[in-house]
């Protein structure tokens, strides 16, 4: 069986860098939940990119527990 090779990207943040935008993206996506709760269920006026953004926060926390 043939592995294929999947083009990656690799972006050099020091822990600190890291740690903070973890942090930041954190709090972007509480303030998106936020505001999808007061627009309610049936409102189409979602903020783009949130899943984006949850698995972004997902493999940054993943390199930094792997970095340990």
């Amino acid at each position: 069986m043939e592995i294929e090779e999947v083009p990656t990207v690799v972006l050099r943040l020091t822990r600190k860098d890291a740690e903070h935008f973890s942090h930041g993206l954190s709090d972007i996506l509480c303030w998106c939940r936020g505001f999808r709760a007061a627009l309610g269920e049936t409102n189409p006026n979602d903020p783009l990119g949130v899943e984006e953004v949850r698995e972004l926060r997902i493999k940054l926390k993943r390199a930094l527990e792997e970095s340990k």
